[in-house]
């Protein structure tokens, strides 16, 4: 299905649910406190069609963008029917009218829990598998002897299942030593380090954690030739994606580091794929040439991964304005060797914008030491916060694929490589503990996203409506069910969190006219709550008429105009 009735089906299905549980809440606790409930509606503006049942109205409204729970006396403007004395909303005591207002948000809080157990008990899970992909030079691992290869086995006395699992177990134990027990293989390690502290930054928040240096994620088996050697004469350029040495497969950077160590002493035929790339905007990333090589016996062939190596240069940088080139490598920083471009970035932190001595080994052999300080550059707009994002760099890449597609000549997954898996097993309750941290995590998550809307850290335009809410339905419903009831969950906490916004009209209005009731210990006169019930809803037409607005600004949902 596609175009405008996809995006009102997808939207009805992912904001249906939602509303039902809303308004469900509201619904069954104003009964349980006494109060008369007379329509309980899904959709705004005229009835199309629903039954009467008791008291009650169940009805489709003409406008699907919401619903809403009618109970007697909640309009001071409409006078209390004789007969709905003492049942109505306005006449309950202001703990239950908390408890009616609070109670919708709340379900919508708490649905999310209920997805993620189902999901988690229903969906087969893979978890990233606990074994070192690369290690941080000079940092706890590397100094506790950790390498590359290693499968982390035991973190504090506990047992690792995955590499989450290691985050977890590390992330609140900066500064304080650990014992940590890895397999190599056939030999089990038992190992002492103390973690560092990362301090990590998104547009968000900034979150500190403990850090031992290791990487799940290993190096492509992509290589840097040195000018000159075995593997140069061999036909070998920086760059090349090795395919398979004696004809076996290479998956990445550590086997290709294991066979070419294994085969030393003996001839190796080695299978690479080279990017060409195109040149030509819209036709793709490179085409791909293979190159045969046989590496002579060699303790030192000059192949390394490609790990140091400079891959893209910004226009316009620093680094352009020295003459950096693709496939120099990284040498020293101001004295000190770099192994790594882990290490480089590392490293880059400490200086920020003061002068530095930047040392690289070019292509053709020569070796430049180069002084230059990092300057701000202009990346774009953020998906986030819709402001520019600006960075205090020299302008070298070796993974900013998505920041430079033009001059991307290889294919993605020769940069980044597949990660090791390893199948879950959860229990009933790892499966429900695990549910209410992740729906605690985006929760507190969009709290501090409404609270920098408020503050103008993140930019309004960022804000969307039924348009962007349909686009993202849409989206999620193609990649499946999971999907699809993955973005629910996140489209119910933010409908949850907002309307626990302190704003007539909503229900943090009526949770805070009820606490001030109870302070004062005596209900706001007719006028002002007719007066704030106006205002509020002036600010919620005006609120929804901004965010459609913004909708169509960005070019959000479906094309309604050629």
């Amino acid at each position: 299905m596609a175009g405008l009735p996809a995006y009102v089906l997808y939207f009805l299905l992912l904001v249906g649910p939602l509303v039902l549980f809303h308004e469900l809440g509201h619904f069954v606790v104003a009964k349980l406190c006494g109060v008369k409930v007379t329509r309980f509606s899904f959709g705004f503006g005229p009835r199309l069609f629903g039954f009467k049942k008791g008291e009650t109205d169940y009805r489709v409204s003409l406008l699907p963008l919401g619903g809403y729970v009618k109970m007697a006396g909640d309009n001071p403007a409409e006078p209390l029917a004789p007969e709905d004395r003492g049942r109505g909303f306005l006449e309950a005591a202001p703990w239950r009218r908390m408890l009616i207002a609070v109670a919708g948000p709340a379900m919508n809080l708490v649905l999310p829990i209920f997805v993620y157990f189902v999901l988690a008990l229903s969906v087969p899970h893979q978890g990233v598998a606990p074994d070192v992909g690369a290690v941080m030079p000079g940092g706890p691992a590397e100094r506790a002897g950790i390498v590359p290869g290693d499968r982390l086995v035991e973190i504090g006395g506990q047992k690792v299942t995955d590499f989450d699992e290691v985050r977890k177990l590390l992330e609140n134990r900066a500064g304080v030593p650990v014992a940590v027990t890895v397999q190599r293989g056939d030999r089990t390690i038992p190992l002492t380090m103390t973690p560092t502290t990362l301090e990590e930054s998104d547009d968000i928040e900034t979150t500190k954690r403990g850090v031992i240096g290791i990487r799940a994620m290993p190096p492509p088996a992509t290589i840097g030739v040195a000018p000159g050697s075995p593997a140069a004469s061999a036909g070998l350029r920086t760059f090349d994606r090795v395919v398979s040495v004696d004809g076996k497969p290479v998956a990445d950077g550590l086997d290709l580091v294991r066979d070419l160590a294994a085969g030393k002493d003996r001839p190796l035929a080695l299978l690479a794929v080279r990017g060409r790339a195109l040149g030509y905007p819209g036709l793709g990333p490179a085409l791909l040439e293979p190159v045969k090589a046989t590496l002579p016996p060699s303790p030192d062939p000059g192949i390394e991964t490609d790990d140091a190596f400079v891959r893209w240069v910004v226009p316009g940088s620093p680094a352009a304005a020295a003459g950096i080139q693709p496939g120099d490598r990284l040498i020293s920083l101001d004295g000190k060797p770099l192994e790594s471009w882990w290490d480089f970035e590392n490293r880059m932190k400490s200086i920020q914008g003061k002068p530095l001595e930047l040392t690289v080994r070019t292509a053709a052999g020569a070796t430049r030491s180069l002084s230059l300080a990092a300057a701000t550059l202009d990346l774009g707009e953020s998906a986030a916060t819709g402001e520019r994002v600006k960075v205090l760099s020299l302008g070298i890449l070796h993974d900013g694929e998505p920041l430079l597609q033009n001059a991307r000549a290889y294919p993605r997954d020769w940069i980044f490589p597949s990660l090791h898996t390893v199948p879950l097993k959860l229990t009933v309750w790892s499966a429900w503990t695990s549910s209410v941290a992740a729906t605690w995590d985006v929760t507190r998550k969009e709290v501090l996203g409404i609270v920098r809307i408020f503050q103008g850290r993140i930019a309004v335009k960022t804000l969307g409506g039924p348009l962007m809410i349909a686009d993202v339905a849409r989206q999620a419903a193609e990649e499946g069910i999971a999907a699809f009831l993955f973005m629910m969950t996140l489209v119910s906490i933010n409908l949850g969190l907002v309307n626990l916004v302190p704003m007539p009209a909503l229900d943090g209005g009526h949770i805070a006219t009820a606490l001030v009731e109870a302070v004062r210990r005596k209900p706001l006169s007719m006028r002002a709550r007719e007066v704030t019930q106006a205002f509020g809803l002036v600010l919620l037409l005006a609120l929804m008429a901004f965010v459609i607005v913004n909708d169509f600004v960005q070019r959000r949902g479906p094309s309604l105009f050629p």
